[in-house]
């Protein structure tokens, strides 16, 4: 090959072009470059494909995370809050699954959330909201006191004491918000009764001196309407042998 050959030869190769991709790779490789447009350009080449080929399990992913996330706002809802009405219709769901003898204190235990809502909502100041925290209160209290009402057995008012305790508890602790809910008469009525019937039952037994002394008690926290101190000496002085 002569000089003027190798000549045109040159001239032919200056005349190719390397590919695209190829001078991009290189100047990676050499430069350790890569801008994040590029970067962003192949998050969004890759991404549908990994969203479509595991689609089933993202849509379930965000199903169960919508479903956690709504619970735990509806649990901090509050009377008059958008999301209220899913909180009770939960609570009514949790009570199916609960047993007759349970009841009586599952009421006493939603009338005190009732009244741990009023109390939030009286400490945030949002009038707007009492009037009907107020209402599904009273309405708690008045679920709780026809349960209550259809108690038989000594040991199964034993159990609802504490929430009773924690009720009258609630009530005064409202007072220092200046809101009134009023006392709890229909429940007390039904405890009342519940109790009067009680001691009639212990008067006509023969009791031992213990027995006797516990009955005495409870006579005198009944006068008082002391109600849940007068269950707690019944229920004892049952518990006696």
């Amino acid at each position: 090959m002569n000089e003027k050959e190798l000549i045109g030869r040159i001239q032919e190769l200056r005349q190719i072009k390397p590919r695209k991709d190829w001078v991009v790779l290189t100047k990676k490789e050499i430069l350790g470059e890569e801008s994040y447009r590029e970067r962003f350009s192949d998050i969004l080449e890759i991404f549908p494909r990994i969203l479509f080929q595991y689609k089933p399990a993202f849509a379930s992913l965000i199903l169960i995370f919508v479903l956690i996330s709504t619970f735990v706002f509806t649990q901090k809802s509050l009377p008059g809050d958008f999301l209220y009405s899913l909180k009770r219709i939960t609570e009514r769901g949790q009570a199916i699954f609960v047993s007759k003898e349970e009841e009586p204190k599952m009421q006493l235990e939603l009338a005190n959330r009732r009244l741990e809502e009023l109390t939030k909502i009286a400490e945030e100041n949002q009038v707007k909201k009492l009037a009907p925290a107020i209402e599904e209160y009273q309405a708690s209290l008045s679920q709780a006191a026809k349960k209550i009402a259809q108690i038989k057995e000594t040991k199964e008012v034993r159990k609802i004491v504490p929430e009773y305790a924690k009720l009258e508890k609630n009530i005064e602790n409202l007072k220092v918000y200046g809101v009134e809910v009023g006392e709890a008469e229909e429940l007390n009525n039904a405890l009342a009764q519940f109790v009067e019937s009680r001691i009639k039952d212990l008067e006509n037994l023969t009791l031992t001196e213990v027995q006797q002394n516990l009955l005495e008690e409870a006579k005198k926290d009944f006068e008082i309407e002391d109600y849940s101190s007068a269950l707690i000496k019944i229920w004892e002085a049952g518990q006696i042998r």
